[in-house]
């Protein structure tokens, strides 16, 4: 029984590799390594930790209506130990996330803000799709950042800010999450962006609707 487990384990670890062009002595340098985001200004994503919120093709611009590409594009590039830095083709989507710099971003669900998909032929991914996630970030210092490995990029975050009506990050809207957003709304003047779900600086029907829009949402 004990050579049959560890055979199918084994068996699983190379379904899992196959395909993947860099060796085990290969690591990203995170100095080389570059992330861009298309968007020019700051802006905010909505949220579901059923992954049925916005796009990054679709951020809003403070004041504006969703329609601002913040598409983040990242190319990996990996170093041996012969010091021969390149781009990585095959680098796997769950070993590339996103997180945010102050934790607003809470990652609830399984590869929840992973990249769409592995790295293709010039060490290239995208982070576009929706995320699977809640919480929500503290602008403007609260800045989205690229990790590979469990480590960040070595360079600044970006004005990307996310806000989820899966307030306190549990991975469900519900209950828990209608209380805070309640307290918020009903004294417009104690602004807090947790609340501004349609980002213009103001706590109104707007954010409200958006907020039922999400109530029930889950992890898949």
């Amino acid at each position: 029984m004990k050579t049959r487990t560890s055979l199918l384990v084994l068996g699983l670890v190379g379904t899992l590799t196959a395909g993947f062009s860099f060796a085990d002595s290969e690591v990203p340098d995170l100095d080389l390594s570059f992330a861009v985001t298309a968007a020019s200004e700051p802006v905010s994503l909505y949220t579901l930790p059923s992954g049925l919120g916005m796009p990054f093709t679709l951020g809003q611009a403070h004041g504006g209506s969703p329609g601002t590409d913040a598409t983040i594009t990242l190319t990996v590039i990996v170093n041996s130990e012969q010091g021969d830095p390149h781009p990585v083709q095959a680098w796997p989507a769950e070993d590339m996330w996103l997180q945010s710099s102050l934790g607003g971003l809470v990652i609830t669900c399984i590869s929840g803000t992973c990249a769409d998909g592995n790295t293709d032929i010039n060490g290239e991914t995208r982070f576009q799709l929706p995320l699977r996630a809640g919480g929500h970030s503290d602008p403007p210092d609260d800045l989205l950042q690229v990790y590979i490995s469990g480590m960040p990029l070595n360079q600044p975050g970006f004005e990307i800010f996310i806000n989820s009506p899966d307030i306190d990050g549990s991975g469900q809207v519900d209950l828990a999450d209608v209380i805070p957003f309640a307290q918020v709304y009903r004294v417009p003047e104690s602004y807090d962006y947790l609340a501004d779900l349609w980002w213009d600086g103001v706590i109104s029907l707007s954010d409200l609707v958006l907020f039922a829009q999400g109530y029930g949402a889950e992890c898949p």
